[in-house]
């Protein structure tokens, strides 16, 4: 069931993730590059999230819960921050 739910999450994923970064392709030009890596690190750390979240093994497996619930507060802010530089 878990392997399932990853899988259907990772397509919706890099659908977005395409579509972001054709929109970026347009809108940045030259700093497409730099925000490849930052989309996709986004999307993995919240692919790993919903996944610890719904299934709950992914956290208790790893030992470190509290590490996958203070990461992407941490991971937004990083983004937003670095989307106000840019911007």
């Amino acid at each position: 069931m878990c392997v399932k739910i990853l899988l259907l999450c990772w397509r919706c994923i890099s659908f977005i993730y395409f579509f972001l970064s054709f929109f970026l392709r347009s809108t940045f030009g030259r700093l497409r590059f730099f925000f490849y890596p930052l989309f996709f690190l986004f999307f993995v750390f919240v692919l790993f999230v919903f996944f610890s979240y719904v299934c709950g093994c992914v956290p208790s497996f790893l030992g470190f819960s509290f590490f996958f619930r203070a990461v992407p507060f941490m991971f937004f802010n990083l983004f937003f921050a670095l989307a106000m530089i840019v911007s």
